[in-house]
């Protein structure tokens, strides 16, 4: 992978060694002040509680850390701007890590049934191989969804990847309400002032999309991503929800899409 994603693992000796995380959640954590001993699969979300505040620097190989707290976490979610927006302009930089939230046509709940969450699922799969992006998080709601991906080429386009993704679904979409709910057409209607009418799944314009550099950012958008659910009353725990990554990175099941979370950044001792 690119040397600005690279992890480095602590081997209790102030030495670092190149690599990727062993386990599901990738993480080593400080046992607390002054402690040199690292446990395996902690990381700062909802799942496994906040870190321990002996002071924690996650490592993406980048030249600044961050300290993780518990008070950086709870004011994550914000701080960070996570409000819808129509359109925002793209940086494809390499190396660089992608938050993404796409909404349903007037945020309507296109995304409420497991058929319309299937398609999204599928088209993110082919889109993943056809555009070469490890997807790390992700969550599904009635109305938009939220992914966190790593381009894994210098040379790529978050614009083709979510162009990719969304026609696919608005295709399969149309094509079946078309045959087998006509009467929901109404719904997906977009008519123009010229009396033009186009049929949408989608949200007009790009979305969110924000550019994460700093490592312990990743794992805050981890956090907020898989609380979604819990934030709008659907469960009670991240990892009841099924259309998210939140049980994947907890070990508990496999989700309805892969994750590549060989390539996550690592948390090491300060």
């Amino acid at each position: 992978m690119p040397t600005a994603l690279r992890g480095h693992v602590s081997n209790g000796h102030g030495e670092a060694r190149p690599g990727a995380m062993p386990t599901a959640l990738r993480g080593h954590v400080s046992n607390g002040p002054g402690s040199t001993e690292a446990r395996r699969g902690a990381m700062p979300t909802a799942l496994r509680g906040h870190v321990s505040t002996g002071g924690i620097r996650i490592c993406l190989g980048c030249p600044r850390s961050a300290e993780v707290n518990s008070a950086d976490l709870r004011s994550y979610p914000a701080s960070t701007g996570m409000q819808h927006r129509k359109s925002c302009k793209r940086y494809n930089e390499p190396g660089h890590a992608h938050a993404l939230t796409f909404s349903c046509f007037q945020r309507q709940p296109f995304l409420s049934k497991d058929r319309s969450r299937g398609w999204l699922i599928e088209a993110l799969d082919r889109a993943r191989e056809k555009h070469r992006f490890h997807i790390w998080a992700y969550v599904i709601m009635p109305e938009h969804s939220h992914l966190l991906i790593w381009p894994t080429q210098p040379d790529y386009s978050i614009s083709d990847i979510l162009n990719s993704v969304k026609q696919s679904v608005s295709k399969r979409a149309l094509v079946f309400v078309q045959r087998e709910a006509p009467e929901f057409l109404v719904k997906m209607e977009d008519r123009q002032p010229n009396g033009s009418v186009h049929y949408r799944f989608w949200q007009r314009g790009g979305g969110y999309d924000r550019n994460i550099v700093e490592p312990s950012t990743v794992f805050f958008q981890i956090e907020y991503i898989h609380n979604n659910p819990v934030r709008r009353g659907l469960c009670q725990l991240p990892t009841d929800w099924r259309w998210s990554s939140a049980a994947d990175h907890a070990g508990i099941r496999e989700g309805p899409l892969r994750l590549d979370l060989e390539s996550l950044p690592l948390i090491i001792d300060s």
